[in-house]
C-alpha cells in the first residue's frame, strides 16, 4: 500500500547544519514555529557527534525509535511513518555522516527529504536505506504529536 507524508522540504544554508534542518522539517510537520536546536553547535556551523544527538532530541522533543536487530522492512517503515510521522534519520547517506528525513515508503522505495540543496527530495531503495542508516541509539527519531 505505502505511505507518503507531506513534509515541507527545507535546505541547509551552511555545510554542517543538516542535523538542525532535518529536525526542523520533522518538527514543522507537527507545528510551525522556531526551533531551539543546539545554538552552541549551529551558530559556528559545527556538525554534531553521536553524543550530541540526545541533547538535540531533548531540545526538540524528539523520541528515539529502537531499531530491530536486522534490517527494517518496508512494512515496518510504513507502520512507523503512519504512527510516528516523518523520521529524523542519521546515516552515512552519501559517504559522510548526514541527517535526512524519511517521508514515505512504497513498492520497495523510500522517499527522503534531504536538507542538502544538491539532493532535495530523493527516492532510494529500502535496501539502500538499511545499508546507510547508522545503527546506534537515536539514529532514528520522531516528534510526538
Amino acid at each position: 500500500m505505502g505511505v507518503k507524508l507531506r513534509v515541507p522540504l527545507r535546505t541547509q544554508r551552511a555545510s554542517m547544519e543538516c542535523w538542525y534542518v532535518a529536525a526542523y522539517m520533522v518538527a514543522q510537520y507537527r507545528m510551525e514555529g522556531p526551533r531551539l536546536g543546539l545554538p552552541d553547535k549551529w551558530v559556528p556551523n559545527w556538525g554534531i557527534q553521536p553524543s550530541d544527538i540526545a541533547r538535540l532530541a531533548k531540545a526538540e522533543g524528539l523520541k528515539p525509535i529502537v531499531l530491530p536487530p536486522g534490517n527494517l522492512t518496508e512494512s515496518q517503515l510504513e507502520t512507523l511513518l503512519r504512527t510516528k510521522g516523518p523520521l529524523w534519520c542519521a546515516g552515512n547517506w552519501d559517504g559522510v555522516g548526514h541527517a535526512v528525513v524519511l517521508t514515505g515508503v512504497e513498492r520497495g522505495m523510500v522517499y527522503i527529504n534531504d536538507p542538502n540543496p544538491a539532493k532535495g527530495t530523493r527516492v532510494e531503495t529500502v535496501d539502500w536505506f538499511n545499508k546507510k542508516l547508522f545503527r546506534w541509539p537515536d539514529s532514528l527519531m520522531y516528534k510526538a504529536p
